[in-house]
């Protein structure tokens, strides 16, 4: 749940179990809520936002918990060198027409954000260098 809310994970296998709160919503405060119940928190153990009042609960001992890092995504940066110029261009150039391997940063490279890299993002970050004005870049 928590790769998938840091944007680089798979989306969880329910999402209406994820959004503890029910806010039509999978992010971090779900995380929150979540945490606060795994260690005995008892701020959320009432009131509508109450894992609680979920049709499931968890069990302390079988969660694993991992360490998450701090994930930061340039939209355009594909070479993921800290820039969004003509360099980038260049990687998803020869990525999408089969000459280059794929961009160091595919997230940076998916501009758009519909999970591929593609002619879609390319002309976003044609758009973006030579003036236009890229929402994402």
């Amino acid at each position: 749940m928590a790769q998938y809310i840091a944007g680089y994970g798979r989306e969880p296998a329910s999402m209406t179990q994820a959004d503890i709160n029910g806010d039509r919503s999978v992010d971090v405060l779900d995380l929150v809520i979540l945490a606060d119940y795994l260690w005995g928190e008892d701020e959320s153990d009432s009131g509508p936002q109450s894992i609680d009042s979920r049709d499931t609960k968890a069990s302390k001992t079988a969660v694993a918990v991992c360490d998450l890092e701090s994930v930061r995504v340039l939209r355009g940066d594909a070479n993921d060198d800290g820039n969004v110029d003509l360099g980038d261009f260049i990687v998803m150039v020869q990525y999408i027409l089969g000459y280059g391997d794929a961009p160091a940063s595919m997230q940076g490279a998916d501009i758009n954000g519909d999970h591929a890299v593609n002619v879609l993002d390319l002309v976003m970050l044609a758009d973006h260098l030579w003036g236009g004005q890229c929402e994402r870049c």
